[in-house]
């Protein structure tokens, strides 16, 4: 996560976002030595005025506790030494690109997972990637993303074989998750996020198109400021979506769904799991709208 209240640069946000995109479903690796050398990422986890003199944790550590390995499976020299091979990734703050600065750089020897070496910004990623915590953290991420129940030691590791396997690709692991029974027997337990209520009642009713400045207003007030995140961590997930401050609006996002909904779908595509409610029968005009104000409308 970048927030657009410190990167100040919403096409450095853009690139960002359109990096995560094209490696969203492809190479983590990709996506590891890219978003090291991502502007809006440097902006933000202060690495783009990190010198050799001085050098700025923030990156390194972030990098290491929520990125790539978790808590508790690096040491605080790892953060150190990472740090000041980070030195020097910088941006150009003409142009807004990736600049490596030399002179900011510490090009010393630095010890990183007993490993001595000059390391550069450019040889992190591959160095992290030799640490056998990367698969199972990223794995349990992404299984905690579509599956609500925590996987089982033997599911994670198999998850991770499938991710090493495959030399870090992404593709693999979604599907070995979709194709599990855990995935399919998850369905309508996980909460909707406002990105997800918003975007897939768009089309999944064929919406007319909301503009942009009400697009973001209506997510914020649900919950989630698009590139705005709370902290590093991002948002708070699952029942965090779900409270008395939201589910107003929530309401208001049904309502607005019956009104201008061009298509109407199959009970068993807008519903994860049976219905709360007692349904009229589909062809009454207060079908759509006891459908979507339906609480299992709100899970997925």
């Amino acid at each position: 996560t970048s927030s657009l209240k410190k990167v100040k640069w919403p096409q450095l946000l853009l690139a960002q976002n359109q990096l995560l995109r094209e490696n969203a479903i492809g190479s983590f690796k990709d996506m590891l030595k890219g978003i090291l050398r991502d502007p809006a990422m440097l902006i933000y986890l202060d690495n783009a005025n990190s010198r050799k003199k001085s050098p700025n944790e923030n990156l390194a550590r972030e990098l290491l506790e929520l990125f790539t390995m978790g808590e508790g499976t690096y040491s605080e020299l790892d953060v150190k030494e990472l740090a000041r091979a980070l030195t020097g990734a910088s941006v150009n703050k003409k142009t807004g690109l990736y600049q490596f600065k030399e002179r900011f750089h510490d090009s010393g020897e630095k010890t990183i997972f007993g490993q001595t070496s000059t390391f550069t910004p450019d040889d992190i990623a591959d160095l992290i990637l030799m640490q056998p915590q990367v698969a199972p953290f990223i794995v349990k991420k992404i299984a905690n993303f579509f599956v609500s129940v925590e996987p089982t030691a033997e599911q994670l590791s198999q998850l991770a074989s499938v991710f090493t396997n495959a030399g870090y690709q992404i593709a693999p692991v979604l599907s070995a998750i979709f194709n599990s029974d855990e995935f399919w027997q998850d369905q309508g337990k996980m909460i909707k996020s406002p990105m997800e209520l918003l975007v897939g009642s768009s089309q999944l009713f064929d919406l007319p198109e909301i503009n942009q400045r009400r697009f973001r207003s209506i997510s914020k007030a649900l919950g989630q400021d698009l590139f705005d995140p709370p902290h590093v961590k991002g948002w708070s997930e699952g029942k965090a979506w779900y409270h008395t401050g939201t589910v107003m609006m929530r309401e208001r996002v049904a309502k607005y769904v019956t009104r201008f909904a061009n298509t109407q779908p199959e009970l068993e595509q807008m519903l994860a799991v049976s219905s709360v409610a007692v349904l009229p029968d589909s062809s009454s005009n207060s079908y759509l709208s006891v459908v979507i104000n339906d609480p299992a409308y709100q899970v997925a």
